[in-house]
């Protein structure tokens, strides 16, 4: 009986996962929100509002909401030209 074993990094089609469409969207790492409303939820659950607030107000988390609303204008910007 022979089984097949998929390697690591790759899809089910047996692609590379950085061939992968979304893949350059998604947060390599899931960091998530360490105070207030939003604790302990991932970045991308984050509602845009809140992401704003917190380059306004200088949180210590400032670059990760900074880098989130990039990540979906990124991705915004690739779903309008396809």
């Amino acid at each position: 009986m022979t089984v097949k074993v998929r390697s690591r990094g790759r899809n089910a089609t047996g692609r590379s996962r950085s061939g992968d469409r979304w893949s350059k969207n998604r947060p390599t790492t899931t960091r998530l929100v360490s105070f207030g409303k939003h604790l302990g939820k991932p970045y991308a659950d984050v509602p845009l509002g809140y992401l704003r607030w917190m380059i306004r107000a200088k949180c210590k988390d400032a670059t990760h909401a900074t880098a989130e609303i990039e990540r979906r204008q990124r991705s915004a910007r690739e779903v309008s030209t396809a």
